[in-house]
């Protein structure tokens, strides 16, 4: 097996050609960790790395774990010395940042995963293209794709986050752009105020980041009357890189494994043992081709399932429901509330927008819950109306939570309607933290 096979026809390899493949990489990984790794010399010490089976022995690594052994404060993850490489750092959304060296080459080798993830979802070279992702501050998303834009042919409008939708607007008349990208809490700002002309042009949205939920999709085709493509730009993370892509047969939320890059395990968050198939598991990372700072048995944060059965599209690498984040959920009292359980309510109240965030806090030893959301900047209802709206709403379509709320076991539930934009978003990425959990503070 040649350990050397790239680009998108890997994809089209046997299952074992691919398990093959996936197995000598992460031997050779595992090697240079142990080797040249200070923090995975102790880790992996005593293991037998030619075990086929050693990677289930390996400890999980934690967020915590990354932090206290990764730059800035620590190199005992590195094998190597920070020369020729990339700095990025997460936006925090989840907590404090965290940063991820990429080697200049590993950075050149993951532009060609972003093509084979951005060519499934069905970017080609005729495309062109609004980047609107964010720039700056060691965020990666936009670099990343900027260079994959470049390397696929495309017609690239480097716009950035910071281009007034005005100007967005203008240039997609002017340059008959087709397709969109960018995070769901910005693409969808910029859409909104899309001309009707513009509008008519957009053919294709790939976003990234964020979830994008069903009724803001919904929205997306009511508002963009030729669209034709809405596709996640893959399921990676500053920590990792890419992790999966999309084709063209996929529901919303599935995606294949760079199976030749990456190996990616659903495990019971208590035993730590493989899930059985259909059940939901949290998403455990090994990247085969991060070197510089390789990431065993990372625990990314997110949860999923695996999906049985062959892909119509003819691609031989498993698939996965992302299912969002393992943290996408708050405790109150005896009840769970999701945030994908409040945005299918806010979204059947005109004048809300789904620029919504839900909030626990602990107050005289009850739970309290509030959900804050943004009104709509053409409605002219009350916020007292809106509020009091969504709240009858919330509590038909969450008696669980509804009874607590009456027995005096939690707070009752609060409404808070805003002004457009005063749901502070995260300062390096624009994004909207959806979930809060100020009850340990």
């Amino acid at each position: 097996m040649n350990a050397n096979i790239e680009g998108d026809r890997a994809d089209l390899l046997a299952a074992p050609e691919i398990e093959a493949l996936s197995r000598l990489k992460l031997r050779t990984l595992l090697e240079i960790a142990r080797a040249r790794s200070p923090f995975y010399r102790d880790r992996l010490q005593d293991l037998p790395l030619h075990d086929p089976d050693v990677l289930s022995a390996i400890p999980v690594l934690t967020q915590e774990d990354l932090v206290a052994n990764s730059p800035p404060e620590s190199e005992a993850l590195l094998t190597g010395p920070l020369t020729a490489a990339y700095l990025f750092r997460s936006g925090g959304t989840t907590g404090a940042p965290k940063f991820s060296p990429f080697a200049v080459t590993e950075f050149q080798r993951w532009i060609a995963i972003f093509q084979r993830t951005y060519g499934a979802a069905g970017l080609v070279a005729s495309d062109r293209v609004a980047n609107l992702f964010v720039s700056g501050s060691l965020y990666a998303s936009f670099i990343f794709i900027n260079r994959m834009i470049e390397e696929m042919g495309c017609l690239n409008l480097p716009f950035t986050s910071a281009a007034p939708p005005d100007t967005v607007s203008s240039q997609l008349e002017r340059f008959d752009v087709n397709v969109l990208m960018g995070i769901p809490s910005w693409l969808l700002e910029v859409v909104s105020e899309l001309s009707p002309l513009a509008a008519s042009r957009v053919t294709k949205v790939f976003y990234g980041g964020e979830n994008l939920y069903p009724e803001e999709r919904e929205w997306l085709h009511e508002r963009l009357p030729n669209l034709d493509i809405i596709a996640s730009g893959g399921y990676a993370a500053v920590d990792s890189g890419m992790i999966g892509f999309q084709c063209q047969a996929a529901p919303a939320s599935v995606h294949h494994v760079h199976a030749d890059h990456v190996i990616l395990e659903l495990v019971d968050p208590e035993t730590l043992q493989p899930v059985a198939p259909g059940e939901v598991g949290l998403i455990l990372v090994t990247t085969l081709d991060r070197h510089l700072m390789p990431l065993i048995r990372y625990r990314i944060g997110d949860v999923g399932r695996w999906v049985p059965g062959d892909c119509p599209c003819g691609r031989s690498m498993p698939r996965f429901e992302l299912l969002g984040r393992g943290d996408d959920t708050l405790r109150i009292g005896i009840a769970t509330v999701g945030i994908d359980e409040i945005l299918p309510a806010i979204a059947q109240i005109p004048g809300l927008s789904t620029h919504a965030q839900i909030v626990k806090e602990r107050i005289a030893r009850k739970d309290q819950l509030t959900v804050r959301v943004e009104r709509l900047p053409a409605t002219e209802l009350p916020p007292e109306a809106l509020s009091d709206a969504l709240g009858k709403l919330i509590r038909l379509q969450k008696p669980d939570l509804a009874k607590l709320e009456a027995s005096g076991y939690v707070h009752p539930l609060r409404i808070e309607v805003l002004e457009p934009r005063c749901i502070g978003r995260v300062t390096v990425t624009g994004k909207i933290r959806r979930v809060v959990d100020r009850s340990r503070e």
